[in-house]
């Protein structure tokens, strides 16, 4: 955790670390729905994939799970079409329901190993569906981020984490009783989601080098890569002779 003044509220539980979105900015975005009935909390975190700083931070207890879809969209898309990491779980389905309508399907985790037949794939492949099993992985993969990597602005996570606990009856990772995890849950899920997300975004820097190298058909080296580009299709160029 790091105090900065540059950590400002925007609006009704949102804040943003001045200077993002950045243009040239890649984001990562965890969700994490609630009921929306003033109880737990809808929590949207947003990471810079470069810098691994927590850049964004959305909080709500009153909106619905199906609006919330269409606020990671409005969040998402305003941080460069962020790639989104919904945690599944409960009320998740139908906020991950809303944004597949609305998002584009490839910048939304999924994990097609978690279902076994074609219907559940249609319905239940997208967003990180939490499990006693998997959970201590990914709270283990957060606390290693933050030790080595990760860099958080939020007062909000920063007390949630503080009270994100193993109960030691039930080996069971939570907030202890009377306490919030809703943005640690959320953070887990955005820091779930960078890998693939490295891997989008390498896949288009990767393009984007060959369009770069495509030279313009109308310069010397651009004829000469057509005539080549012809060669190689068959059409060879045979030099010309000189008429006496």
């Amino acid at each position: 955790y790091e105090y900065s003044k540059d950590w400002v509220q925007v609006d009704r539980g949102a804040w943003v670390l001045k200077g993002n979105p950045n243009t040239n900015g890649s984001y990562i975005i965890g969700a994490d729905p609630a009921a929306g009935v003033g109880e737990d909390y809808s929590v949207i975190e947003v990471v810079d994939i470069e810098t691994m700083k927590q850049v964004g931070e959305w909080v709500s207890n009153t909106v619905d799970p199906e609006m919330f879809g269409y606020e990671i969209r409005r969040v998402a898309t305003v941080f460069n079409m962020a790639y989104v990491t919904v945690e599944s779980n409960n009320h998740g389905i139908l906020t991950l329901a809303t944004l597949e309508k609305i998002y584009p399907y490839e910048l939304i985790y999924r994990d097609d190993s978690m279902v076994s037949s074609n219907e559940e794939k249609a319905l239940f492949h997208l967003g990180y569906k939490t499990s006693s099993r998997n959970k201590p992985l990914m709270i283990g993969r957060l606390r290693t981020l933050l030790t080595h990597e990760m860099t958080i602005y939020s007062d909000l996570l920063k007390g949630e984490l503080s009270t994100f606990v193993e109960d030691p009856d039930t080996k069971k990772l939570g907030a202890q009783d009377g306490c919030h995890d809703d943005t640690v849950m959320a953070m887990a899920c955005c820091v779930t989601g960078v890998n693939p997300a490295a891997m989008i975004k390498s896949n288009q820097d990767h393009e984007l080098h060959i369009d770069n190298t495509i030279k313009d058909p109308f310069t010397l080296d651009g004829i000469i890569d057509e005539l080549r580009s012809n060669r190689s299709r068959g059409f060879p160029i045979s030099p010309q002779h000189r008429v006496h």
